[in-house]
């Protein structure tokens, strides 16, 4: 069987906004029709997965728990309009991190697909018939170095500083959206031409239940749920 297609999100600055090192949850803050967008991926049974760089907990400016707080609230406003995500990787390793999180080009650090990888393993996702969207060149990069079939840069967040360089990128697999909104338009529209062929419709038991990341994050640093509506095993 083909592996469900999935769309992989950065977080800060493509599903909220980005103030730089997000801790607080009273700070977060969504980008306009960013919630809409991931309910209507939803509803065509795409898996939705945040893969996110979250070099803030490596280098000890917050923690984990810090970080699962606001993942917490995000959830819970997706759930108040009936979207949820799917799976969730958070990358804490950086050059300049503290400690066993001081690892410079690590393979699940953006731009490096290891996030995408490990999650496409995890969760029986189709790399090749899944998109990425982000708002930094190095999600571009992860994403077409994961193989999927097309990767949206997108102009809210840090977008806009990169606009004219990316612009010059623009191809097959690469476009310039306005938001995750209009990235999202592609998809489905993307889809309907292809008759949903690489969708499974599947919706989680209890759909306002986050997903979490572990105290002591293993390898990618990262933690899923399964399309069950379970929670999964830390990879």
């Amino acid at each position: 069987m083909q592996g469900r297609a999935a769309v992989f999100l950065d977080r800060d600055g493509v599903i909220i906004e980005d103030p730089g090192y997000l801790a607080n949850p009273a700070n977060v803050r969504f980008i306009p029709g960013s919630v809409d967008a991931v309910a209507r991926l939803n509803r065509t049974g795409v898996a939705v997965v945040i893969v996110t760089n979250q070099s803030g907990v490596g280098r000890g400016f917050y923690s984990w728990q810090d970080f699962e707080d606001v993942q917490a609230v995000i959830e819970s406003e997706l759930a108040a309009a009936g979207a949820w995500i799917d799976g969730v990787w958070a990358c804490a390793y950086h050059g300049e991190g503290v400690d066993a999180y001081r690892v410079s080009n690590h393979p699940f650090r953006k731009p490096n697909p290891g996030m995408l990888e490990d999650a496409a393993q995890a969760m029986g996702l189709s790399l090749s018939s899944s998109w990425m969207v982000g708002d930094r060149i190095g999600d571009i990069q992860a994403g077409l170095g994961a193989g999927v079939r097309q990767v949206m840069h997108v102009l809210t967040g840090v977008g806009e500083r990169d606009r004219h360089e990316v612009a010059g990128m623009i191809g097959d697999r690469i476009r310039q959206e306005a938001d995750l909104a209009a990235s999202v338009e592609v998809v489905l529209r993307t889809l309907d031409e292809s008759g949903n062929s690489l969708v499974r419709p599947c919706w989680p038991a209890v759909s306002s239940r986050p997903a979490t990341v572990p105290a002591e994050p293993k390898s990618a640093n990262a933690a899923q749920r399964e399309c069950s509506g379970q929670e999964g095993q830390n990879s």
